[in-house]
C-alpha cells in the first residue's frame, strides 16, 4: 500500500479502480523533496512468491488520497504516508489511510455518506484478495483534539 500520483501506475485487468484519479495539484517541497502536478491516489499492489506482480488498483476519488500532511499529525507523527495494512484468515485486505475526497468509495452503508469537511477524513475499507472488490469501506471524521507547541 501507498501513496502515487502517476497515472501511469502499473494495475492489473479487473482491478477495482485501473485509472488514477489524483486531485488537484500538491506541493510535496514542503514536506519532502517533489510534488504531484496531478494530484495522488493510494495504490494497493500485491505480489506472488517469485516477485511477479498479482494483482495491482488505485484507490482514491477526485480529490488527494493517502497522504495525511495535517500539521499537527505531521508534527506528532512525522510520516506523511502513513497508513496500515492487515490480512485476514481469508486473505483479504484491510486498508487505513485518509482522504481528501468527498467521493472517495465507500459501501451503501457507510458510517459517513460523506466528506466530513476539515482537512481530511479517515478511510477503512477492505479488498478481496484480487483487488477487483471493495468488500466494504468507510470515511470517518479525522478529529484533531491534538495540541502542539514547539
Amino acid at each position: 500500500m501507498g501513496v502515487t500520483g502517476s497515472d501511469d501506475y502499473p494495475t492489473t485487468s479487473g482491478a477495482f479502480q485501473e485509472n488514477f484519479n489524483g486531485g488537484p495539484f500538491l506541493d510535496m517541497f514542503e514536506f519532502f523533496v517533489g510534488d504531484h502536478p496531478d494530484g495522488c491516489d493510494i495504490y494497493l499492489a500485491k505480489f506472488n512468491p517469485d516477485g511477479t506482480l498479482d494483482a495491482s488498483t488505485f484507490i482514491g476519488g477526485s480529490e488527494n488520497d493517502g497522504l495525511n500532511y495535517g500539521d499537527q499529525l505531521y508534527y506528532n507523527y512525522g510520516d506523511t504516508f502513513r497508513g496500515e495494512v492487515n490480512i485476514d484468515d481469508n486473505n483479504n485486505i484491510f486498508v487505513a489511510s485518509v482522504t481528501e475526497s468527498s467521493d472517495f468509495p465507500v459501501s451503501g452503508n457507510s458510517t459517513q455518506s460523506s466528506f466530513g469537511g476539515g482537512q481530511f477524513d479517515g478511510v477503512v475499507f477492505k479488498m478481496n484478495p484480487a483487488l477487483s472488490t471493495m468488500l466494504w469501506g468507510h470515511s470517518l471524521v479525522v478529529l484533531l483534539m491534538m495540541q502542539h507547541t514547539p
